[in-house]
């Protein structure tokens, strides 16, 4: 396979896993060892080992510190329902902006690797013979699935900019609503 197909598959490996660290964040508070048992098989486990196999390296993980209850966590309690609405929807409003980051830059990444794959296609359709014919069919069909994917992250990036616009539609609306006196008990 072309290195621009192997290159779009670590990506995507890579952000699987970024995603289930962040999924999986709160299990991992404790230790983490790492051990090679008696087969020679290297284990990684939460627990250390049974059979008395040397710990070869103990990840420590820490909880996150506990909230003290401040100031702010009483204020917070007697906010009202449009105050918390609001906070909520500015968080929501956080994360969607970060997420429009990142597709924004998935999208560049992908339509240069995509002008790279055609300049290799180009390359082997100027040349003659069975093998160049090969490579040729090989980054044709690399090239669908690259415009494919990159369709996927516009159509996302568009989902993702309606989401921050009705999302920051709702924020004003609330505030409007708090600053004319309309406020719910």
């Amino acid at each position: 396979m072309g290195i621009v197909f192997r290159r779009q598959w670590l990506k995507a490996m890579g952000l699987f896993l970024v995603g289930l660290v962040y999924l999986f964040e709160p299990v991992l508070a404790g230790k983490i060892y790492t051990w090679t048992d008696e087969k020679g098989i290297v284990r990684i486990d939460g627990r250390p080992p049974a059979d008395g196999s040397v710990v070869k390296n103990i990840i420590h993980y820490q909880d996150p510190p506990a909230e003290a209850p401040t100031q702010d966590h009483a204020m917070q309690e007697h906010l009202s329902v449009e105050d918390q609405q609001t906070a909520d929807l500015k968080k929501k409003l956080k994360r969607l902006k970060e997420r429009e980051v990142q597709i924004i830059a998935i999208v560049e990444e992908n339509k240069e690797t995509i002008m790279l794959a055609e300049k290799d296609a180009a390359k082997y359709r100027r040349r003659s013979g069975a093998y160049a014919r090969r490579n040729e069919k090989i980054y044709d069909r690399q090239l669908i699935v690259l415009k494919n994917n990159l369709r996927t992250y516009q159509s996302d990036l568009r989902y993702v900019k309606e989401d921050i616009d009705e999302t920051e539609q709702t924020i004003k609306d609330l505030k409007g609503n708090i600053e004319s006196g309309n406020r719910r008990p």
